[in-house]
């Protein structure tokens, strides 16, 4: 596609984006969107994206936007489920109470498809990513690849050269992530796309799963359980993380350094059986 042509898709997106929250919540959730990630890149393919990811630049619009789908899934689909907030040190965390993935009737009157703790996708390609918020560069920084990181916004498409044509040649090039547990599963789905990544690229993910292994090993079982948790969601809607949520209430009191890591075993056994769509 043309850039013109992926602005004026976005922006139809963005029109959805409006249409989809009522005027009696009083935002205008399109103003505070960021629309980035693997859609901006498939489009400069010439390629139709199977979803649009949508972003909030600030943690208000974000709550207001949960909030609103929390009670009308309640009202309309006898569905009930609550905004849970973790303050931490430097910000406040946003994800719904669900254990697992809740999936929907095609039909249902909001157009939702999934909800799991981090997004809530809908029938019409609309993804609403619930677990970062920010600007750009904040979103970005929980990326893992750097073809995903053009965006668009009201202000416009937003493309740099470099990125532009890593996407156009789908070329991976690592951005040395907060995550790399989840950049490692996620190069063999690139790959089966038709994207490259050469030895030094493979290395740098390599080399930050070395510094995680050795954070790791300081840790208590349980807290290296939880970090590697936190590793599978850092990719929103990885099959991974899906896995995780499902298997988070299980009780670990007894954990110890080799059945921790038989469950992460695990995690990545049956995070297979989940399409991931990012």
């Amino acid at each position: 596609m043309q850039k013109f042509q992926i602005q004026q898709k976005c922006a139809q997106v963005f029109v959805k984006l409006n249409q989809m929250i009522p005027k009696l919540v009083h935002i205008n959730p399109a103003k505070y969107a960021i629309l980035t990630g693997g859609a901006v890149a498939s489009m400069l393919q010439g390629e139709t994206p199977k979803d649009y990811d949508i972003f909030f630049n600030n943690p208000t619009t974000l709550k207001i936007v949960m909030t609103y789908y929390a009670k009308v899934v309640k009202e309309l689909l006898g569905v009930d489920i609550k905004v849970l907030a973790k303050q931490t040190k430097n910000t406040t965390e946003f994800k719904f109470d669900v254990q697992e993935m809740l999936s929907f009737k095609s039909d249902n009157k909001l157009g939702i498809r999934t909800i799991t703790q981090n997004a809530i996708s809908f029938t019409n390609g609309i993804q609403i990513i619930t677990r970062f918020y920010g600007g750009p560069e904040g979103i970005h920084s929980t990326f893992d690849f750097e073809h995903l990181t053009n965006y668009y916004t009201v202000g416009g498409l937003h493309l740099s050269p470099t990125t532009m044509l890593l996407a156009q040649d789908k070329v991976l090039v690592y951005r040395s992530s907060l995550y790399p547990l989840s950049a490692m599963l996620r190069v063999k789905k690139f790959l089966a796309r038709g994207y490259t990544i050469n030895r030094q690229q493979l290395s740098l993910i390599g080399l930050d799963l070395m510094m995680l292994g050795i954070k790791l090993g300081k840790m208590s079982p349980q807290d290296m359980l939880t970090e590697v948790m936190n590793q599978f969601k850092g990719v929103y809607v990885s099959g991974a993380a899906l896995a995780v949520e499902s298997a988070e209430t299980q009780q670990y009191q007894k954990m110890t350094h080799e059945n921790a890591l038989a469950y992460v075993k695990n995690v990545l056994k049956i995070s297979t059986k989940y399409e991931t769509t990012d």
